[in-house]
């Protein structure tokens, strides 16, 4: 299934089309604030869509996304990393604290990467116009793109709500964005020539993670349909 072909001929096509290029623009910038994180950017959000399309095959008919659902999904597939891109003023001496607590080295680039969602979350609120999202939308779009990682998905945030008359499963499409984000493992990630630059200050998470991708060449993806809920 081709998710975004399914908006081509609904009001969310050219909003869609305004928020990839809004977040294709940021990411142009090249302001990421690590140097040893893997590649993220467009060609990340077009393999996640890319999973995302997989993964929706095995959602029961009856039950399948709606067209606002979709909408909400793949514009967090475009935006769930942009807090990559964000550092703040304190985020210095907050590291500092963290490392001191945990006595180990904990970096400001290691705060950006473990707070990453919550900052896209931020982000997508705070630009909520220049995104075409209204305030209820932002906080949906807001609440899938934080929920990519480490973020309770059973929590009351995360139960469904209604957006004008329609039914919004913010919880299923956090936890297909979710997995979507993490079956996007492969070399072409990491590639061995930047690799081969950068690995000798590489710390050791950064290393396990250029390594998971490096000797992974793709993952596959089979569903089988539900015949349930």
């Amino acid at each position: 299934m081709n998710l975004e072909q399914v908006l081509l001929e609904t009001e969310y096509k050219s909003r869609l089309d305004g928020i990839k290029e809004h977040s294709t623009s940021l990411f142009k910038k090249d302001v990421l604030h690590h140097k040893y994180y893997t590649i993220h950017g467009k060609d990340h959000s077009l393999a996640v869509i890319s999973n995302l399309d997989n993964l929706v095959k095995g959602i029961n008919q009856n039950n399948k996304l709606t067209e606002t659902e979709i909408f909400y999904l793949i514009a967090s597939a475009y935006l769930h990393d942009v807090g990559m891109l964000i550092s703040y003023p304190d985020d210095e001496d907050n590291a500092n604290t963290i490392s001191t607590q945990k006595k180990k080295p904990y970096t400001k680039e290691d705060l950006i990467r473990d707070e990453h969602h919550l900052r896209s979350g931020k982000y997508i609120v705070e630009h909520e116009s220049d995104l075409t999202l209204d305030h209820v939308e932002s906080e949906c779009v807001r609440l899938i793109c934080e929920g990519h990682r480490v973020v309770d998905l059973t929590t009351e945030n995360y139960k469904d709500r209604f957006v004008g008359d329609e039914h919004v499963r913010v919880r299923l499409l956090a936890a297909l964005l979710r997995f979507s984000d993490e079956l996007d493992i492969t070399y072409q990630r990491a590639p061995k020539g930047l690799r081969d630059i950068l690995k000798e200050d590489m710390p050791d998470y950064s290393q396990l993670q250029w390594l998971k991708h490096y000797y992974t060449s793709g993952v596959g993806i089979s569903v089988q349909e539900s015949n349930g809920n």
